[in-house]
């Protein structure tokens, strides 16, 4: 624009800088433009603007965009080779014919779209038995990895699931919105003669994206989570093998000597050096210090039917130890039982559940 000089007043030709946080884009992925908030400090004369714009993502090859313009916005000139939602640095400079601003840089997002299907979509199939009476639940866990072009931020995933019977009705479920970072669905208490079928589709702001071709899950088969209960030096941690991630149970309790686990109930416990013997749920949560050691630990064990926990213990000699058990249908404070003694170490003590012998 052309300043408006009015007289008395003092002329005032040098541009203020370009405001940082004015700058933004608008449009539509595959035709947007730069835009700014005009510099108001110049009262004569011409306000021109120098603007430079890079693509920061790799693989990109378009050489940078520079443009002078008296507009306060500059239409991007190649969106073809552009993805959506790309990084973008803009440089912009306000000048006139008598001087210049300083230079201001800001990165930006080029407009989103819709994103690409998620990918490797897979079903886990688990039974959860009871002990002690004559039922099984099952129960599917549904999974799937990001879409390999988000072409935005991703808000969500919407997950679709339906059951045919064994006479071929067709039953739909409820859809479901799973968390960006998520990416699972459990579905429980599943009817032991049907097919379940699941498929997932990912969202951003501009809408949906493309739906996952659907996955059967096989009830006949189980096919668990693959995870992986590690004792290592300095931690315990459950590893799952799908998804290649750790989960750490303990870290400040001292170094571990040996674990066992109730599958049932989902609880990992273990003794440390540190004489101590610690509980804690399989996700990590809900840790207890369950009681201290007479001795050095060495073995443990669980048996699942009775509930109870064995462990072996060095005694003050340092040359015999003892077996003691924990009752953990207990409330409150409970004290171990004596199981037996032995004049020599007994490193390891394992259990028979249905035998009742150790």
């Amino acid at each position: 624009f052309t300043g408006d000089y009015r007289g008395g007043e003092e002329i005032n030709v040098i541009p203020e800088t370009v405001q940082n946080s004015s700058i933004r884009v608008s449009g539509k992925w595959e035709k947007f433009r730069i835009e700014w908030e005009p510099v108001i400090s110049v009262n004569y004369g011409q306000v021109f603007y120098e603007v430079k714009v890079d693509t920061l993502d790799q693989g990109y090859s378009g050489k940078p965009q520079q443009e002078v313009t008296i507009d306060c916005y500059v239409g991007y000139h190649h969106v073809e080779n552009l993805p959506p939602y790309s990084r973008l640095l803009v440089t912009v400079k306000a000048f006139t014919y008598w001087g210049a601003s300083a230079q201001v840089r800001s990165f930006v997002h080029s407009p989103a779209s819709t994103p690409t299907v998620p990918v490797n979509p897979r079903v886990f199939v688990s039974y959860s038995r009871s002990p002690v009476q004559d039922k099984q639940e099952i129960m599917a866990v549904f999974r799937w990895d990001p879409p390999m072009s988000r072409n935005g931020v991703i808000e969500g995933y919407r997950v679709k699931s339906w059951l045919m019977a064994p006479e071929g009705e067709i039953h739909m479920n409820d859809s479901f919105l799973a968390g960006v970072e998520n990416r699972e669905y459990i579905a429980r208490q599943l009817l032991h003669n049907a097919t379940y079928f699941f498929e997932v589709q990912a969202f951003t702001v501009m809408g949906d994206g493309p739906t996952t071709n659907p996955v059967r899950a096989d009830l006949d088969v189980e096919t668990p989570v693959p995870k992986l209960l590690l004792s290592t030096p300095d931690a315990i941690k459950v590893t799952d093998c799908d998804r290649h991630e750790n989960q750490t149970l303990s870290l400040s309790s001292g170094p571990p000597v040996d674990v066992a686990f109730m599958g049932q109930e989902g609880r990992v416990f273990w003794v440390s050096e540190m004489q101590e013997l610690i509980s804690s749920d399989m996700d990590g949560g809900g840790k207890v210090k369950m009681l201290l050691l007479n001795g050095t630990g060495l073995s443990i064990t669980v048996d699942w039917v009775g509930r109870y926990i064995y462990w072996s213990e060095m005694d003050e000699t340092g040359s015999g130890s003892a077996i003691f058990r924990l009752d953990l249908s207990q409330q409150g404070s409970v004290q171990p039982e004596l199981v037996l003694r032995r004049n020599r170490l007994i490193h390891k003590v394992d259990i028979s559940p249905f035998q009742r012998s150790v």
